[in-house]
C-alpha cells in the first residue's frame, strides 16, 4: 500500500525517501516492498492526533501538540496493520530532522512486529507508557528501550537547499539481529 501523505506544507518526497531508507535498510529491497503491501502508513498533521486520543490517554505526563508522535496499530497474525504519524505541517529544515525522528519510531514498531517481535518482554528501562521491570508487547518494550534508553539512532544525511542536514533515524539493526 502506498505512503499516504494527508498534510499540506511538507515536501512529500523527501519523507518519502526517508521512509524506504529506513525500511530497507531494515528489511532490504524485497521486505520493504512487502512490507508495504501489508501496512498503511499515513502521515498527518499534529492536529489529526485528537481523533487518536485514547492511544495515549495512559501516557504519563501530558502530551503536546507541539512534538510529533504516531501509533502503530497491527493487525491480528502477519496481516500488517496502520502506522499513523502526527507530524509537524511545516516545511523547514529543523521540522523534518524533528519529525523523522517520530516516524521512524514508528517504523520501527511495524518492522519488529512484521519481523517476529509478537511475545512479551520486560522493560529494561523507563518510558511514558510505563516503568523499567513491566511488561509489555516485545514490538514495543524493544523499540522503546533503544528510543528512551539506550538512544541509539543513525545520522543519515540529505541535501536541503544549500546544506547537507542530518537526520537521526532510530537504530533497530542491533534488535533485528539478536
Amino acid at each position: 500500500m502506498p505512503i499516504i501523505f494527508e498534510t499540506e506544507h511538507i515536501q512529500t518526497d523527501r519523507y518519502q525517501t526517508l521512509i524506504m531508507r529506513q525500511l530497507t535498510i531494515n528489511l532490504g529491497i524485497t521486505g520493504a516492498k512487502e512490507f508495504l503491501t501489508r501496512w498503511n502508513i499515513v502521515v498527518m498533521p499534529l492536529e489529526a492526533s485528537v481523533d487518536f486520543t485514547e492511544f495515549f490517554e495512559h501516557v504519563e505526563g501530558e502530551t503536546n501538540l507541539g512534538i510529533a508522535w504516531g501509533v502503530t496499530m497491527p493487525k491480528s497474525g502477519n496481516e500488517g496493520g496502520d502506522i499513523y504519524c502526527f507530524i509537524n505541517d511545516r516545511s523547514n529544515m529543523f521540522i523534518i530532522r524533528s519529525n523523522f525522528t517520530k516516524i521512524s519510531h514508528e517504523l520501527a514498531h511495524g518492522i519488529l512486529y512484521a519481523l517476529r517481535e509478537r511475545s512479551r518482554c520486560i522493560r529494561e528501562y523507563d518510558e511514558p507508557a510505563g516503568k523499567a521491570g513491566t511488561e509489555a508487547n516485545c514490538y514495543v518494550t524493544r523499540v522503546h528501550d533503544q528510543y528512551y534508553g539506550r538512544k541509539k539512532f543513525r545520522t543519515y544525511w540529505i541535501r536541503y537547499k544549500f546544506i547537507w542536514l542530518p537526520i537521526q533515524m532510530l537504530d533497530i539493526w542491533d534488535i533485528l539481529n539478536r
